[in-house]
């Protein structure tokens, strides 16, 4: 397996980023945030011809040096603002609250 670096120009990604970051801060990613660090995402409604619009949200954390990445697809549920991103939220304080617990066991 051979892994080469790709050079990138960083201010494309910087918009981006900051796009991504203002979706949860105030946007409607808004319900997605986690208590314990910073969640950049996106969210989506997929416009459904045979019923309710598919609800998404894709999104990861923390957004300074990510460790998880979580994609939320709700089929038939409607805006992936309201549907999608609150779920996403539980899992980033899910992971994050236990990645903590291990973290003081490791201290301890």
């Amino acid at each position: 397996l051979e892994i080469r670096e790709i050079p990138v120009d960083s201010a494309p990604i910087s918009t981006v980023l900051e796009g991504l970051m203002g979706v949860v801060r105030s946007g409607t990613g808004r319900l997605a945030r986690a208590r314990h660090c910073d969640v950049y995402g996106k969210t989506s409604t997929i416009q459904n011809p045979h019923g309710e619009d598919h609800a998404v949200f894709v999104g990861f954390a923390p957004g300074e040096n990510p460790e998880l990445v979580v994609c939320v697809f709700i089929e038939n549920a409607g805006h992936g603002g309201r549907e999608a991103a609150p779920i996403a939220g539980r899992i980033f304080d899910a992971y994050f609250d236990q990645r903590g617990q291990a973290a003081n066991v490791e201290k301890d």
